[in-house]
């Protein structure tokens, strides 16, 4: 679709309408494309250590009323507690053997 940029940065992604003459418009078939790539998106999400995810979940909303400094401080003990875990070592393995890696929630 040449009205609708997707691009993508994991974990980040970004979502361009540019049909200035309809005013971005959301038309039938802009919806069509944009609800693909969430799936898309998505099934990429799904494919991630579901563990890693559910860390890294649950340490984004305990920050909430956090200050800024226990903030950052909580997210430097997670992330190091992290790197620890199987799927971690499985992950920094199978990007250095140029791999998919394989998950088991440990």
């Amino acid at each position: 679709m040449e009205h609708v940029l997707f691009t993508r940065e994991p974990p980040i992604g970004w979502i361009t309408l540019n049909h200035p003459q309809k005013r971005n418009a959301l038309s039938l078939d802009v919806i069509t494309a944009l609800d693909q790539e969430a799936k898309t998106w998505a099934m990429d999400i799904g494919s991630a250590s579901g563990m890693t995810l559910a860390m890294g979940k649950k340490a984004f909303y305990s920050q909430a009323d956090m200050s800024e400094n226990e903030s950052y401080a909580h997210t430097q003990e997670v992330i190091a507690m992290n790197c620890l875990t199987h799927d971690a070592q499985e992950g920094m393995q199978a990007f250095l053997d140029k791999r998919e890696p394989v998950w088991k929630d440990q």
